[in-house]
C-alpha cells in the first residue's frame, strides 16, 4: 500500500508493505512486510505488528507501546524531501529564471534610453549607484509611512507600494546586465549583456549556497541604483526641464 495524505490510522491489516509520506501516522495493526515511510509523528499502539522492517523518516523519535512487535529492525533516519516536491521546485527555479530573462528583454525593449543609461551609471559610476540604490531601499518605506499617516496621501501610498515591490524582481535587472557587459567588454550590446549577466548571476546563486542573499542585494541594490540614477539623469536633462518649461508656461 502507498499513500500521500495528511494523517494515516492503520487499525487493520495490511498484507505486504506500507509505504508513504503522511503528516502523523498511527499504527495499531498488522502490517505483514516492511513499513517505510516519512513522517512528522509516529505512534505504535499495542496491537501493532509488523513481519518485516519498520523505517520511518521524522525529526522525533516515535511513540512506541510496550506491546508491539516489529519482526525485522526499527529504524528512524532524518527526513528528506519530497521527490515530487524537488521536481516542482525545480521546475519552479527554471520557469522563474525564463520569466526574469524575458521580461527583462521586454523591460529594455520599451525603454532602451532608460535602460541603457541606468546600465551605464553603473558601469561607470558603481559606488555613487550602490549608495543611491541602499538610499532609495532605504527612504521608499518612510515615505510611503509617511503618506499613508497624511490619509489623503494614501492612493499614493499605494502606487508607490507596488512600484516598490515590483523593484524587488526588475530591480537587479540593470545591475545583471551591466556585469555582462562588462564580461563581454561592451561587444554583445544591451540584450547580449543582460542574458549572460543574468546566466552567469543566476549559476552563481545556484552554485554558491552560502553567498547566494549577498548576490541578490548586491544586484538589487546597484539595479535599484540604476534605474534611479537613469531617471533622475533623464529628469535634469535640456530636454526634459524645455518640456517642463513649455508646460508651465501654457498653465
Amino acid at each position: 500500500m502507498i499513500v500521500f495524505g495528511g494523517n494515516l490510522t492503520v487499525g487493520g491489516a495490511v498484507g505486504r508493505d506500507l509505504y508513504g509520506r503522511f503528516v502523523k501516522a498511527e499504527i495499531d495493526g498488522v502490517i505483514g512486510g516492511d513499513a517505510d515511510f516519512s513522517t512528522s509523528r509516529l505512534e505504535i499502539g499495542a496491537s501493532t505488528r509488523v513481519g518485516g522492517d519498520l523505517l520511518y523518516r521524522s525529526n522525533r523519535m516515535a511513540v512506541v507501546d510496550d506491546g508491539a512487535v516489529v519482526n525485522g529492525t526499527l529504524t528512524r533516519l532524518s527526513p528528506e524531501p519530497s521527490f515530487f516536491v524537488e521536481v516542482w521546485w525545480t521546475l519552479a527555479r527554471i520557469l522563474g529564471f525564463l520569466a526574469f530573462v524575458f521580461t527583462g528583454i521586454v523591460l529594455f525593449w520599451l525603454l532602451p534610453t532608460t535602460s541603457q543609461a541606468a546600465v551605464t551609471s553603473i558601469v561607470t559610476r558603481p559606488w555613487r549607484t550602490l549608495a543611491l540604490g541602499a538610499a532609495a531601499v532605504v527612504i521608499v518605506p518612510l515615505v510611503l509611512w509617511l503618506f499613508v499617516r497624511s490619509f489623503v496621501g494614501i492612493p499614493v501610498a499605494l502606487l508607490l507600494g507596488i512600484l516598490y515591490l515590483l523593484g524587488f524582481f526588475f530591480g537587479p535587472m540593470t545591475a545583471v546586465a551591466a556585469a555582462g557587459t562588462r564580461l563581454l567588454k561592451g561587444r554583445g550590446g544591451l540584450f547580449g549583456g543582460f542574458v549572460l549577466g543574468a546566466v552567469v548571476w543566476r549559476v552563481g546563486i545556484e552554485v554558491l549556497k552560502f553567498v547566494a542573499g549577498g548576490l541578490y542585494v548586491a544586484a538589487l541594490l546597484w539595479g535599484v541604483g540604476g534605474w534611479v540614477a537613469s531617471v533622475w539623469s533623464a529628469r535634469s536633462s535640456p530636454d526634459s526641464a524645455a518640456v517642463r518649461r513649455s508646460a508651465s508656461q501654457g498653465t
